[in-house]
């Protein structure tokens, strides 16, 4: 998975998409562009960059990889995820690939800090968390408030992608997030 980040002079922001409602898994959800890794891919963080490319359709030259977050895993689905954090340039147009992606946004980063703009719930009984690995019967996040970020009025960033946000912030302005880091949420 990739976080990016998009510089734009007076403030940076964070870029997610919203993946196509007609997606199998998790349609309509905001998201961090990811995938699985290709046999070609030469490391976790290639992958990443490959993905982010693919989905936001722009060249993978475009990204300037600056770290790695906690990997997270294995999950649910049974997946480990590695998390890489990268630059892209505020200029650079984003094509979305259709039918993976239905929006991008970028969202300053200043909007997640302010406390008003998180809250805690627990997942709706509807969500489809995706295949569950063998001999696992129920989601045990299912039970737990997870954190949520607002992208905008009745849309959110949960679960494991607003943990992975939540981390993030508390690296770049631990004082500011300092609420955000009471405890891992996935």
């Amino acid at each position: 998975m990739l976080v990016p980040l998009v510089d734009a002079g007076e403030e940076v922001g964070v870029v997610i998409t919203q993946r196509a409602s007609a997606m199998r898994h998790h349609s309509n959800d905001w998201v961090f562009p990811g995938g699985a890794l290709d046999a070609s891919d030469p490391s976790p963080g290639a992958g990443a960059v490959r993905e982010a490319s693919e989905e936001l359709g722009i060249s993978a030259g475009d990204f300037e990889v600056l770290g790695q977050l906690d990997s997270r895993g294995p999950i649910i689905t049974g997946f480990v995820i590695d998390v890489f954090v990268a630059l892209v340039d505020a200029s650079t147009p984003w094509r979305p690939a259709r039918g993976e992606v239905r929006e991008v946004a970028t969202v300053p980063l200043r909007h997640f800090v302010a406390r008003e703009n998180s809250f805690r719930a627990a997942i709706d009984p509807s969500h489809d968390p995706g295949p569950i690995v063998s001999g696992r019967r129920t989601d045990p996040l299912r039970t737990r408030e997870l954190l949520h970020f607002f992208i905008r009025s009745g849309e959110h960033l949960w679960g494991l992608q607003a943990d992975i946000l939540a981390e993030l912030l508390v690296h770049l302005d631990p004082k500011s997030a300092r609420y955000l880091g009471e405890g891992r949420l996935s």
